[in-house]
């Protein structure tokens, strides 16, 4: 006598149930690391914003301006 073993299916229900769960742990991970997220986003945009703006004629020019700055009360 041999034993058949039974092949598991891999039903449509399991595929919802593990998509589900698999979106939920990303869902938490992104709420629980959502200020560290937040900033590096800014980050990212600031650095590509200040590269893309300013020009390497404008940066020597700026180091060689005399700043006109007061601190009186």
């Amino acid at each position: 006598m041999a034993l058949h073993k039974k092949k598991k299916k891999f039903s449509i229900r399991n595929l919802i149930i593990n998509v589900a769960s698999s979106i939920l742990v990303l869902l938490a991970l992104a709420l629980i690391f959502n200020s560290s997220i937040r900033n590096m986003i800014m980050v990212w945009n600031t650095n590509k914003y200040q590269v893309s703006k300013v020009s390497k004629k404008e940066i020597e020019t700026n180091k060689t301006k005399k700043g006109t700055l007061t601190l009186r009360k």
